[in-house]
């Protein structure tokens, strides 16, 4: 099967960061989870396809027949409940009474919704929705939540830690909860973080804050194609804010090489801002010499160049850099192939966590001597450094490890996990992924 998607690298993801990731120890394996969370994600992808296919009305209606055809459906009532709180972040009106939903959530909640539990969880920590304050009973819905894996829920979690607020404040580790959430697909505490910045609100514990830090915060939700990100590069730039013009086309440029589609006269012109303001920057050394050495349609391939802007990254201290210049000596690229060493070090560098190796080494394995030379199929390990790759946040890796779920490569045909991963790929704009979507979710079926 040749549907495994073809290309240049992934995502090193929110690279202000640690390369580590807190996660919670359960019993299932990303994207696995029990039966009731896949329903949940179920319902949710084919409610938000729904919405943003055939518009508000037909997405209310949806919810109404499904609450007419399954009222105890824990995801019904929690999707239910969910829209009514909220009617206008959805863009829909009240499918219940307001009064009516605090049960519903409970409920659900009772029932193992993740949904419900965010959204109660929250709740009662701020004591919103009139449900009056209980913030020790809210923490142990959010917990629960993102101990269960929910993006949103640590994402919360995240940001309360980092603002000292509803929890003692510890930046560190709420900083690894946002990274964690967003690499499971929820950018809305990091958007809510960079907007706190912007807004000059010093959260505690952390020193340096204002436009800057916001900036950097904004190339991260651009890099995500959230459109807010891109929207506040764009303002920042035009405000004078320093460093945002170099920033808003690194995100230009590190999204198109990332596989983003992006019109190729707009890249060029990123390309120029990086090569006459980037020299010093190693992020933008790095981007340089990815579109120099893989060759795209708006720069012509040039290893030779690609490896010098490597190598200046790299004695600027960016370990992408390192990667990508095994990556040549493993293809004896601009120099002589050292096949082995060069794997073993970039092996080395996938098991201890770094995304772009995972996600070539996933990539190498399923093509095998394609592109390295002797380097054998092993479907086993394409599905275990691409599944790797994925749930630290790459994008490229997300498609190919639904193609591995899709078609059985290294595991068995699933396509519930195989239509969850298609919905990350269509949010994040990947060309094909919702007609695969739709195809898995004719046959997605959970026990």
């Amino acid at each position: 099967m040749n549907t495994f998607g073809v290309v240049r690298c992934s995502l090193v993801l929110l690279s202000l960061f640690a390369t580590g990731a807190v996660r919670a120890e359960t019993a299932y394996q990303w994207p696995d989870a029990p039966p009731a969370v896949l329903r949940e994600e179920l319902f949710g992808i084919r409610f938000r396809l729904v919405l943003g296919d055939k518009g508000p009305a037909k997405a209310a209606q949806f919810l109404r027949d499904e609450m007419r055809k399954r009222p105890d459906a824990p995801e019904v009532r929690a999707y239910v409940a969910w829209v009514s709180l909220f009617p206008k972040g959805w863009g829909l009106g009240e499918i219940v009474p307001n009064e009516t939903c605090e049960s519903l959530l409970r409920m659900a909640a009772r029932d193992g919704s993740l949904v419900a539990k965010d959204v109660l969880g929250y709740a009662l920590v701020h004591g919103q929705l009139g449900l009056g304050e209980d913030r020790a009973e809210g923490l142990r819905l959010l917990r629960e939540a993102a101990g269960a894996g929910f993006a949103r829920s640590i994402g919360r979690l995240g940001h309360m830690k980092v603002q000292g607020w509803g929890v003692p404040a510890n930046p560190v580790e709420g900083v690894f909860d946002l990274q964690r959430a967003v690499a499971l697909g929820s950018t809305m505490d990091l958007a809510d973080v960079a907007e706190a910045f912007e807004r000059q609100v010093s959260p505690i514990g952390i020193k340096h804050w204002g436009p800057g830090r916001a900036l950097e915060y904004y190339y991260l939700l651009a890099l995500e194609n959230d459109g807010l990100g891109w929207k506040k590069l764009a303002e920042f730039e035009q405000k004078g804010v320093p460093d945002a013009k170099l920033m808003r086309s690194l995100a230009y440029v590190r999204f198109a090489n990332e596989g983003g589609f992006i019109v190729p006269s707009v890249v060029r012109q990123h390309l120029a801002v990086l090569e006459s303001a980037g020299q010093n920057d190693g992020r933008a050394c790095v981007e340089l010499g990815v579109a120099k050495l893989f060759g795209v349609d708006w720069i012509k391939r040039d290893p030779a160049g690609a490896k010098e802007y490597f190598t200046r990254a790299l004695r600027q201290g960016n370990q992408e850099a390192k990667f990508f210049l095994a990556y040549m000596r493993l293809r004896g690229l601009a120099g002589p192939q050292e096949k082995d060493a060069a794997l073993a070090e970039m092996t080395a560098m996938a098991d201890a966590g770094n995304v772009r190796a995972c996600s070539r080494l996933g990539f190498f394995y399923y093509w095998g001597t394609s592109e390295a030379g002797k380097l054998k199929e092993d479907p086993a390990k394409a599905f275990h450094y691409t599944r790797k790759a994925a749930e630290l946040g790459s994008k490229l890796a997300i498609m190919n490890l639904a193609h591995c779920y899709k078609h059985g490569i290294g595991t068995k045909e699933n396509p519930v996990l195989a239509a969850k991963l298609y919905w990350r790929a269509t949010d994040y704009g990947y060309y094909g992924a919702k007609e695969d979507l739709v195809r898995q979710l004719a046959f997605a079926k959970v026990p």
